[in-house]
């Protein structure tokens, strides 16, 4: 029986890993923490297509058993070094490099590894790893991921015990019923985001006029909401009179980012150009005019519904767009470069970085992060421009401008 159903298994747990790491490398959208699940995959996928045919002393079994204790160990690197990755293609490549080691070592010292799996340090230390993994999926909110890792760690202490006979399959089985968790959950969210798109686009096209009147109602809502916020918890920076960093800054990110109805926003970080130089040059209280041009060219360029802050007590500033994407904000940072360009007197430029809520970020600190660098590399190109480092296609907007 177990030589007709383990066979029947493992290509099942191959066929899932090349679609699950398939899914996460080319569908979009997708959140980054689903992206780092998918890439795991490339694991076995690997394991069996390539070291298999290297180096035959090794069975499929083993090398599945192998494979699904390091996709614990890959998983919580990652997740570990998420802050790292400035973008999609940085993440891959970890992953591949991560991963190429491991197969090396496999190949090198297959049999040696799954004799290892046996010893009850080795197998303690794997299923630490497992479960502190486990604990950080659990702190995240990361539900259907906790499932799929603990259907892990329950298939491989079945599979480990080879002992059990009969039961062997159950082991394996259950990695399957983990795999194709997994697959599932990277298609769901995939055909959720694009459900969502699809039926909002069909919504404008067939009822214009209502969706114009109730996007007008939802903006007065939330301008109102905001100005609310504002008076509760904050006081305006004396110079410039926009927000300052702390607290109504960031609590109206952070109030954005635990909205039900926020669903995504963008955030601009900016400064000037040079300032050093300007305020050299020409003083201090021209300097301050030009912070207070900055914020009354914001507040003619901007929607009713945007934010201003300062961040700090320099020439660095935040501008908050409820319901942008980054393709979106880009343009209205371009828009409000331009301007600042064509209005002030002395004449200076800016530098602008972009970020957006959820993809870059599920924190402010994670937002703030993305958009300085987008900020730093605005000033490596050259300055006087607005960049995107983050994870979204800027070629590939699914959402209509507003």
């Amino acid at each position: 029986m177990n030589e007709i159903l383990l066979p029947i298994l493992i290509q099942l747990l191959v066929i899932f890993s090349s679609l699950s790491f398939t899914g996460a490398l080319v569908l979009y959208p997708l959140s980054p923490a689903s992206k780092r699940l998918g890439y795991t995959f490339l694991v076995p996928l690997l394991m069996i297509g390539f070291v298999r045919l290297v180096n035959d002393s090794l069975s499929s079994e083993n090398l599945i058993l192998v494979a699904s204790y390091f996709m614990p160990v890959l998983l919580l690197l990652m997740t570990v070094l998420r802050h790292t990755f400035k973008n999609n293609i940085q993440m891959i490549n970890a992953t591949s490099v991560l991963t190429i080691g491991f197969m090396l070592v496999v190949y090198r010292f297959g049999s040696d590894l799954v004799d290892g799996l046996n010893s009850p340090v080795i197998l303690t230390l794997l299923i630490v790893v497992h479960i502190a993994l486990l604990v950080i999926l659990r702190q995240q909110k990361r539900t259907l991921d906790w499932i799929i890792f603990s259907l892990l760690l329950v298939g491989n202490l079945i599979m480990i015990y080879r002992n059990i006979g009969n039961l062997l399959p159950i082991g394996y089985g259950i990695n399957a019923v983990g795999y194709f968790v997994a697959l599932r959950s990277i298609f769901t969210e995939y055909q959720m985001l694009h459900t969502q798109t699809r039926e909002e686009h069909d919504e404008i096209r067939n009822d214009f006029k209502h969706a114009v009147e109730r996007e007008v109602r939802k903006r007065t809502r939330r301008m109102e909401w905001v100005q609310d916020q504002i008076k509760e918890k904050s006081k305006l920076d004396n110079l410039t009179g926009a927000l300052m960093k702390k607290p109504p800054l960031l609590d109206l990110m952070d109030t954005f980012i635990h909205s039900k109805d926020m669903r995504k926003f963008s955030i601009l970080m900016f400064d000037i150009d040079k300032f050093k130089t300007l305020n050299d040059t020409y003083g201090h209280i021209v300097g301050d005019k030009c912070l207070k041009q900055l914020v009354t060219i914001a507040y003619s360029t901007l929607r009713e519904d945007d934010s201003i802050g300062r961040y700090g007590g320099g020439d660095e500033f935040f501008i908050i767009l409820p319901d942008q994407t980054a393709s979106q904000a880009l343009k209205i940072a371009e828009r409000y470069r331009q301007n600042v360009m064509e209005q002030t007197d002395p004449g200076y430029t800016i530098s602008i970085g972009i970020a957006t809520y959820p993809w870059d970020g599920e924190t402010h600190k994670e937002l703030i992060k993305i958009a300085d660098d987008g900020l730093y590399k605005s000033k490596e190109l050259g300055r006087n421009r607005a960049s995107y480092v983050g994870y979204l296609k800027l070629d590939h907007d699914f959402d209509d401008e507003l």
